[in-house]
C-alpha cells in the first residue's frame, strides 16, 4: 500500500487552483436569457414553433392592429358623435331617433376605418423594419412613425409629409417607453390628426368656423318653437332667415365667400318706405295711423325738422343720431353730408298693427320754398335716401298742393332715376270741400306736375286718401287702403328678390368652392408626382442598408 501524503496550500494557491478547475471569471455571453414560466422549462415542438412563428409574423400583426383600431376608432367616434353631433341647420331643430342613429353610425364608420387604415400601415411598416434590423428597440417605431407620418402628409405635399414625418418622431420618442395601450394609441391617433390637419390645410379655409360650443363642451341647440319665432309671420320668418343665411358667424355665405375674394352684401329684413311732401301735407299723421300708434308730432306747423326713421322693436326706444348709424351701418354714407347726423334719430315701437313688423318708414322735414334755411342739404339727403328705399309716396295736400318747386323738384329727380318706386296720393282729401272742389284741386296738381318733362308721363295715379275719422263724416273716397296694398305688395316683392339673390348668391359661391378645389386637387396631383419622383431618386441613388443604418428619421 502506498502511504498518502498530505499538501497543504496556501491562500493564493488554493485561488489559483479554484480558479483552474472552475474556469475563468468571463462568460462566453452576457445576455442570458433565462425562461420564467409557470411550470417546468421544456423544449417547444415544431407544431408550437410553427404557431409562434404566425402570431410574430408581420401579416399577424398588421391585421391585429388594424382590427384593434377598427374597434378603438369606432369607440371614438361613437363618443364624439355624441358629445359632439355633427346634425345642424334645419335637421338640428327637428331631430328624431333615425337622424341621431344615422349620425352615430357615420361618425362611428368613419373613425374606425380611418384608425385601422394608420393601425394597418404602421405595424406594418415598423414589422417590416424590425424584421430587415433584427433588432426589436425604440428606433423601429420611430423610422416606422416617419415613414407613417410622411405618407399621410403627402397627401398635401412635399413640406406636409416632412412635417407630419418629423412629428411622428418626435410623439414616438418622447413616449418611451410605451404601455399596450399608449402603443396604439400614440402610434395611431398622432400621426391620424396631424395628418389630416396638414393634408386639408388648404382647403378647409373653405369651411366654416366649428369653434362655438357652449361650457360644457357641447354644440348649443335652439329651441324647436321659441317665444319669438312663435310670434313671427311666415313674411317674417323667410326674410329673416335669408338674412341669417348671409350673415351668421359659422356658416354664413358672407364669411363663406370672404376667402374666395367675392363679396356679398345681405338682404334687408324690412322694407324701407319715406314719406316726401309739403309740410303739414300728413306724413306724419299717415305713420301714426298705420301703426296705430302716436310717435310723431302732427301739426300745422314744421314739426318735422330732420330725418325720422319709425321701426318696429322689442321694446319702445329712442335713438338719436350716432345711435341711428350703429343700428342701421347701410346709411353710413349719409354721414358724409355735413350736419344730418345731428337731424336723424330714430323710433323704435313695438306696435304690430298691419305690416309693420315689415316695414321701416323714413318720414323727412317738410319742403317749402323761400329763405327758409336748413341746417343740411336736404336736397341731396332726400336723394340719397330714395336710393335706398324700396318704396317713395309723395304727398300732395289741398292747400300747398304741387306749387311748391323744391318738391316738385325732388320728385322729379328721383322720378327719373326710380320712377318703380314712386306713388303719388292726395292726402286730406277730406279737407279740399266738396266734390267738384277736390277734382278742382287734382287738377291743378297735376297740371303742375305736367309742366316737368320727367313727370310728363303716361299711367298717372295720384289716389285720394286721409285718416279715418269716426266723429267727422264725409263722402270723399278713401283710398288710403290702397296705400297699404302698396307696402305689402313691396314686401312679396323683395321676399322674392331675397329669395332669387340667395340662389344665384349660392351659386357663386358653389361655383368658386369648386373652382378652388379643382385647383387644389390639381396641385396635390403635381405634389404626389413631384414627391413620386424625388422618392425613386433618393432610392436609386441610396442603398437600402445606409437608410436604414441611419441613426436620423427617414423623411
Amino acid at each position: 500500500m502506498t502511504e498518502s501524503r498530505s499538501t497543504l496550500f496556501t491562500s493564493d494557491e488554493y485561488d489559483q487552483a479554484a480558479k483552474y478547475m472552475m474556469g475563468g471569471l468571463s462568460r462566453y455571453r452576457e445576455n442570458i436569457i433565462v425562461p420564467r414560466n409557470m411550470g417546468p422549462v421544456t423544449i417547444k415542438t415544431n407544431e408550437e414553433k410553427m404557431v409562434e412563428g404566425f402570431f410574430e409574423s408581420c401579416p399577424f400583426k398588421a391585421g391585429m392592429s388594424g382590427v384593434i383600431g377598427y374597434g378603438l376608432g369606432g369607440a371614438l367616434g361613437l363618443f364624439s358623435a355624441s358629445v359632439n353631433p355633427t346634425i345642424t341647420g334645419q335637421e338640428a331643430k327637428q331631430q328624431t331617433a333615425r337622424e341621431v342613429f344615422r349620425d352615430l353610425k357615420t361618425s362611428t364608420l368613419s373613425y374606425a376605418k380611418n384608425f385601422a387604415m394608420i393601425g394597418l400601415m404602421f405595424s406594418a411598416v415598423e414589422c417590416t423594419i424590425e424584421t430587415y434590423r433584427g433588432k426589436s428597440d425604440w428606433r423601429n417605431g420611430t423610422y416606422a412613425g416617419a415613414v407613417t407620418g410622411g405618407l399621410i402628409g403627402f397627401r398635401a405635399g412635399l413640406k406636409a409629409g416632412i412635417f407630419g414625418a418629423v412629428e411622428r418622431c418626435i410623439v414616438l420618442e418622447r413616449n418611451q417607453p410605451l404601455t399596450l395601450s399608449r402603443w396604439f394609441v400614440v402610434r395611431s391617433l398622432h400621426p391620424y390628426v396631424f395628418g389630416r390637419i396638414v393634408a386639408h390645410l388648404r382647403i378647409n379655409k373653405l369651411r366654416p368656423d366649428m369653434s362655438k360650443l357652449n361650457q360644457s363642451g357641447v354644440r348649443a341647440r335652439q329651441a324647436v318653437n321659441s317665444a319669438e319665432q312663435a310670434t313671427l309671420s311666415v313674411n317674417e320668418r323667410i326674410l329673416k332667415e335669408c338674412h341669417t343665411m348671409y350673415t351668421d358667424p359659422e356658416r354664413g355665405l358672407i364669411k363663406l365667400a370672404q376667402p374666395l375674394g367675392l363679396k356679398l352684401l345681405a338682404p334687408r329684413k324690412k322694407v324701407t318706405v319715406m314719406l316726401i311732401g309739403n309740410h303739414s301735407a300728413g306724413k306724419s299723421s299717415f305713420i301714426n295711423w298705420y301703426i296705430e300708434e302716436h310717435v310723431q308730432r302732427t301739426g300745422v306747423a314744421i314739426e318735422t325738422q330732420g330725418f325720422i326713421i319709425v321701426t318696429s322693436g322689442k321694446k319702445r326706444e329712442t335713438l338719436m343720431g350716432n345711435a341711428t348709424m350703429h343700428l342701421y351701418p347701410h346709411l353710413k354714407p349719409l354721414s358724409k353730408i355735413p350736419g344730418v347726423v345731428d337731424f336723424l334719430s330714430t323710433e323704435i315701437s313695438t306696435s304690430k298693427q298691419k305690416k309693420f313688423s315689415l316695414v321701416t318708414f323714413v318720414d323727412t322735414p317738410g319742403l317749402v320754398d323761400g329763405d327758409l334755411q336748413y341746417h343740411f342739404d336736404v336736397n341731396q339727403s332726400i336723394l340719397w335716401l330714395g336710393t335706398m328705399s324700396d318704396l317713395v309716396f309723395v304727398f300732395f295736400d289741398p292747400i300747398g298742393q304741387a306749387l311748391c318747386n323744391r318738391t316738385v323738384s325732388l320728385v322729379e329727380k328721383l322720378n327719373a332715376q326710380h320712377a318703380e318706386k314712386m306713388r303719388f296720393y292726395l292726402s286730406k282729401a277730406d279737407d279740399a270741400g266738396t266734390e267738384a272742389d277736390r277734382q278742382k284741386v287734382m287738377m291743378q296738381i297735376v297740371q303742375e306736375l305736367c309742366k316737368r318733362p320727367g313727370l310728363n308721363k303716361t299711367g298717372f295715379d295720384m289716389p285720394t286718401i286721409y285718416i279715418p275719422d269716426t266723429n267727422k263724416p264725409t263722402r270723399c273716397v278713401n283710398q288710403i287702403d290702397d296705400a297699404c296694398r302698396e307696402i305689402e305688395k313691396t314686401i312679396n316683392q323683395t321676399i322674392q328678390n331675397a329669395l332669387n339673390t340667395l340662389g344665384k348668391d349660392c351659386e357663386k359661391v358653389m361655383k368658386l368652392a369648386r373652382e378652388e378645389l379643382a385647383v387644389d386637387e390639381e396641385s396635390c396631383k403635381c405634389n404626389r408626382k413631384a414627391t413620386t419622383r424625388g422618392k425613386l431618386k433618393i432610392v436609386s441613388e441610396f442603398p437600402a442598408s445606409q437608410i436604414f443604418q441611419s441613426k436620423f428619421c427617414l423623411v
